[in-house]
């Protein structure tokens, strides 16, 4: 019967209670992930539109943007499937596979994401423009992945797929580019 179960008795209860109370004291407080400064992003967004910037560079600067905007993770970003991505006039449509929650074997096979077309701090059209340099030649090529490692002149791509600490110094040297700086205060 349920006034002999455990959960509905008063001292179980406030003893719950209690515990809850004072094992949440001394704890250090839940880390969050670091905030992306507005900057930064209109930063990234008016060199992903500079067609004077290395192509490979540009598709690394709108890859962090979709990042950004879709809420993704690092290692959903791995799993973007090139061949499964549209551009919309209403946004960029894409599909996952093998993300923590999705992927063979999984209740769910494929989870899609959208970046809307107005997604824009500065104005700029980055998503058509950074979409178009992943089309190009040298950066376009059949695989189950989507980042890899630049060419030496950063205008094409070595077929082979970044890990994440390759990724991260791609994207802080992408964001150490003096360039990317220019580009903000000459807009702001």
């Amino acid at each position: 019967p349920i006034e002999d179960r455990l959960p509905t008795d008063g001292l179980v209860t406030s003893t719950m209670e209690y515990l809850t109370v004072s094992l949440s004291r001394g704890t250090a407080p839940t880390k969050k992930s670091a905030m992306v400064l507005l900057g930064i992003v209109m930063s990234l967004e008016l060199y992903v539109v500079d067609e004077a910037r290395p192509q490979y560079c540009r598709g690394v600067a709108w890859l962090r943007l979709v990042k950004i905007w879709a809420s993704l993770r690092f290692d959903d970003t791995l799993r973007i499937r090139p061949e499964l991505m549209v551009l919309t006039a209403g946004g960029l449509e894409a599909q996952l596979e093998r993300t923590k929650t999705s992927g063979p074997g999984s209740k769910v096979r494929w989870l899609s994401f959208f970046v809307s077309a107005r997604a824009s701090i500065t104005g700029v059209p980055w998503l058509k423009s950074g979409f178009d340099v992943w089309q190009e030649e040298g950066l376009k090529f059949p695989r189950d992945y989507f980042l890899h490692f630049p060419s030496e002149d950063l205008c094409s791509a070595v077929p082979k797929p970044v890990d994440w600490a390759a990724a991260s110094a791609i994207g802080r040297a992408l964001l150490l580019d003096p360039v990317s700086y220019k580009h903000l205060r000459a807009h702001a």
